[in-house]
This record gives structure tokens, sequence and C-alpha cells, in this order.
């Protein structure tokens, strides 16, 4: 016997073997160590392991939850099989238990003043997802699956979440998107871009995952074999542009693919290709690594050559070079908004800054480090044309507008629970800010409502609309009101 669990009636324990390369868990009656129900032994490859799992277990013993291996689950042994799978990360903290309310099944854990539940839903597992992006309206969720086989487009309310819009296949083989190029919507909802090969751009109406067309860009030369001296490098110094690609929507609802050095745009409803560039004849001398961005001008690209000053807005449809915006040679992308006046400028260290276009001078900045670590995602982006900011990063929500100093909202959320040196993962925004697609570490996530009258009302439904006790109150992090947080169901509070 590896590990004991016993239920709550203190009736049953939960009793945990592990063999070479899988472990089972079986139910005895205390009384008399008779075997009860039918013992659990893992079969799935990807949750296999020599260790126990076993976490807690409900009142009788006859549920169990296993945690571990990027899931929290939870088996029936009276059946011996998995009644509930939900993504997580493998950081346990605090003390558990299993619990039913009002029909559905949770597993609350507390650690000192801190308390913790996850919903553990019945029937089927919760989807496993490789990204997760946001409708621009904010109404519907879309997710490509995590082995890249499919899209599903789901409410984004969390009470119809489990409702399947629209859902369709991707194509074999299976092409699973990065963070770098993620799927991404026209900023009229309309339409989907996703990445489906390594220059294949697969465009779908966005109410029904409908393909459309299929653009096949220009392509690049395969990537170089490794040097021997280190096995490490994968691309020359300073050339590993040339083995990038990216698409996008332009200001006109067009999509835009960067293959290394060529630039084309595209009619997205045909696939029909409306202009071709390459911008290797404008590169300066001795100068190779280039980042390209959207501009808010039919058929123009931003086009960076890093460790020179300039930002260069290049037509692409004459091969010209439109404007030059001279800044600081340490620039590592740019983004403008919809109007042109304004632009955010990300420099080496993390360093993001807001500047005006005319005159040319910085407004706000540096602003917070994008990211504490490298490759967690986090979300900056313009959400109009009168100068207002969201960055979303390092556990922080802000919201800032060019000319004043201090944020117009500011959402502080602390680390994820039991992960104090990590931080949440944001993914994707609406068009308005106010509702952004997050996630615990590699666990899982959904759309987040900044809205703390919604937050305040949930929160009112799960304590049952009563006030905290003085122990409570005292293990807050910050000072509540006197009045009762909640009114009655139905009434105004106050």
């Amino acid at each position: 016997m590896d590990d004991l669990e016993l239920s709550t009636d203190r009736t049953a324990a939960v009793v945990c073997r592990s063999g070479a390369d899988t472990s089972t868990v079986s139910l005895l009656r205390i009384s008399d160590g008779a075997p009860q129900g039918r013992p659990f032994t893992e079969q799935d490859g990807k949750y296999k392991t020599d260790r126990c799992l076993s976490e807690s277990v409900d009142a009788t013993g006859s549920r169990v939850v296993l945690s571990g291996m990027g899931a929290t689950r939870v088996v029936d042994l009276t059946k011996g099989e998995v009644i509930s799978t939900v993504p997580a990360d493998d950081h346990t903290y605090g003390t558990h238990a299993l619990a039913e309310a009002a029909g559905r099944l949770y597993e609350v854990a507390w650690d000192g003043a801190a308390i913790f539940h996850t919903e553990l839903p019945l029937g089927a597992a919760v989807l496993s997802v490789s990204q997760q992006r946001i409708t621009p309206d904010g109404t519907r969720t879309l997710s490509i699956l995590a082995d890249g086989s499919g899209l599903q487009l789901r409410p984004a309310a969390e009470a119809d979440s489990d409702k399947l819009l629209a859902e369709a296949a991707r194509r074999k083989p299976y092409w699973k998107p990065t963070e770098a190029n993620p799927a991404g919507f026209s900023r009229d909802g309309t339409l989907l871009a996703d990445q489906e090969g390594k220059n294949v751009v697969s465009v779908r109406e966005a109410a029904t995952l409908r393909e459309v067309a299929a653009i096949t860009a220009a392509d690049f030369p395969p990537l170089p074999a490794p040097e021997p001296a280190d096995p490490e490098r994968l691309f020359p110094p300073a050339e590993a542009w040339k083995w990038s690609f990216a698409d996008f929507f332009d200001t006109e609802g067009k999509i835009l693919t960067v293959s290394g050095s060529v630039v084309q745009r595209w009619e997205p409803r045909t696939g029909r290709e409306l202009a071709r560039f390459d911008v290797m004849p404008l590169l300066p001398a001795g100068k190779l690594d280039v980042m390209f961005g959207p501009y808010p001008a039919p058929n123009e690209v931003a086009l960076i050559v890093l460790g020179d000053r300039d930002v260069r807005i290049v037509d692409i449809t004459t091969g010209k070079v439109a404007e030059t915006i001279s800044i600081t040679d340490d620039v590592l992308s740019v983004q403008f908004d919809r109007s042109g006046r304004y632009m955010a400028l990300l420099r080496r260290g993390s360093i993001l800054e807001l500047w005006r276009r005319h005159p040319l001078r910085r407004e706000l900045g540096p602003l917070q480090s994008i990211s504490e670590s490298v490759g967690t995602p986090f979300v900056a982006s313009f959400l109009d044309e009168d100068g207002r900011y969201l960055l979303a990063s390092n556990n922080t929500v802000r919201t800032y507008q060019v000319g004043q100093r201090a944020p117009l909202d500011s959402y502080e959320f602390g680390a994820p629970p039991g992960e104090s040196r990590s931080s949440y993962r944001f993914m994707d925004t609406t068009r308005d800010g106010r509702t952004l697609i997050y996630s615990v570490s590699d666990g899982p996530g959904g759309p987040l409502v900044l809205d703390p009258s919604l937050w305040q009302t949930e929160l009112c439904r799960i304590i049952g609309y009563r006030d905290f006790t003085e122990e409570e109150r005292a293990g807050l992090p910050t000072r509540l009101p006197a009045a009762p947080p909640c009114g009655v169901p139905g009434r105004p509070q106050g």
C-alpha cells in the first residue's frame, strides 16, 4: 500500500498501490477490510504513472480525485471508471476535500486564509485545447483542439459554454498553432484566419466555421541543419526571420501574409492575391534581422530592421517606402492604433512605451514589463482611436490613456493559486477590452469578464448571500466596507 485516504464518514478507505508503470486505486470497507465496487487501473497512456495520484475522496469514499499528469480527474470506484476530467497544472497546495452541492461536484482546497474550489463536471471531459480565442464582440470563444485536429465555437457565457455552436475539421497533417502566429478574427468578427500549414491559411466564416478560401502563401527554404559544434542552434545568426510566417487582417479586412521577406495581400473570401512584394531590396547593407507589423492604411506594412532606428512604412504595391519614422535603435516591434496617430513600442528589455506620431514624442512609459517569464503570453492592444491602450501581463490588467500617467482601470489578480512564482497567461481580448481569454499556466482557463459587480454577484451566490465572518474579513488581502457585501437575491444591495 502506497497511499490511503479515508472517507469523511470513516466507513471506507481508498487504497492506492503503485506498480511498474501504473497504479491501482481500490475501495475497502473499514469494518472488515472487504473490497467494495471495482478497482481502477489507469489504461490511458497519457495519465499512466507509477505514482499514486489520489488527492481527496467524498463522504463515502466511492469517488476519488486523482490529481497529476496535467489533469484533475474523478474516478467512481463503484464502477471503476473516470467520470470527470479537468485540465490542471500539477501543483498541489493546502488541504483538499471532495464535496457535492446542488447536484454539482467540486474539489475544495484551503491553505491558511485562502479557499479555492474547482467544479468537476460529470459526464464528459473538459475540452483540452492548444489555443483559445474570443470574438471581437465577446459573445463566442474559438478553441483549437490540443491535437490540432479541429475547431470548436462555443458561447462565451459560462452558463452556456457547454453548448457547441459549430465545429470543423482542420487539414492533415494537423498544424498546431503557436503564440507567435495565433488564429485571428477580422475586426468586424465575420471571418477567421487560421494557419493550417507551413504557409497555408484557412479563411472561415466566424459564425459557422465554414471554409470560404484557402490561401497558399509564398514558400520559404527548409530549415538549415544545426551546426555540429552547436546542436542547440537551429538558425544562422540573425537569420531566423527568413523561416518565419505570419498572417493578419489589415485595416480594410484583407489578409496580409509574411513569408520570410515576402509580403502578400489577399482577398479573404476568394483567396485571390492582390499584391506581392519582397522587401530584401529595402534592407540596409549588413542588417538582415527584420520584423513586420500591420499598419492602418491599405497595402502598407510596418518594417522594422533590428538595430536600425528607422521604422519604415512600406507600400507593397509599389515597393516604395511611404514614410520613415526615426525613433530608437532598440525597437523590437511596433503597434499603431486605427487612426495612425498613436503607436506602442516594444523595446529591448521588455520595455513598453506609448508614443504620439505628430509631433513625434513619447507620451507614456516605460510601462510595466510585459512578462516576468520568457514565453508567457500577454495581451497588448489599442482599444480605440483616442489612445486607450490595454496591457494584460504579470497577473495585472491595466487600461492606459495616452497623455495620462495613471491607468484608467487596474486589476491586480495576484499569483495563480499554488503558483507563487508564475503568472496567469493572457491570450486574447475583445474589441472593447472588457473580456480577456486567460489560463493558469497550462491548466484551465477561459473568458474573464472585467466586471467587479459581476464578480460580487457570483461571490454572493456562492456564499449564500450572507455576510463575511470576522475571521474571513481578517484573512482578506484588502479591507472591506462595514456594510454587508450581499443583499437578498432580487433586491438592491445596500
